[in-house]
């Protein structure tokens, strides 16, 4: 089993892969300090950890808490935690073959209140 990446040509004939335009966030820059380089190498080994585990788990959808069906739909959710957001992937399994990864989403990782505070009424 592999994992591949989906591509498709754009209304300008160019390649384009979201995935993969993703992780283009994590390029090393001449102006990026030593920490900052750390920090993108840790987080993109804690992405390949979890595209690790969805492989050793041949892609299923249901592994709490890393990976869950999208809403009864044949795709999967890979969920994964990064400094102040979390990660979600798109992806589909062709059984036995191939892992197809579809597109990132970055989300809060917990929505704000709005500062309110609740007061209980008696």
């Amino acid at each position: 089993m592999k994992i591949v990446c989906y591509a498709f040509l754009n209304q300008d004939g160019l390649l384009e892969s979201p995935f993969l335009e993703y992780l283009q966030k994590y390029a090393f820059h001449e102006s990026d300090s030593a920490k900052k380089r750390d920090l993108k190498v840790k987080q993109l080994a804690n992405i390949e950890a979890h595209l690790d585990y969805l492989l050793d788990h041949r892609g299923q959808y249901n592994i709490p808490p890393i990976s869950q069906k999208y809403k009864n739909t044949k795709l999967g959710i890979l969920k994964i935690k990064e400094s102040k957001t979390l990660i979600r992937i798109a992806y589909f399994t062709k059984v036995g073959e191939k892992i197809v990864l579809l597109d990132v989403v970055n989300k809060p990782k917990l929505y704000m209140r709005s500062g309110i505070r609740r007061r209980w009424i008696k």
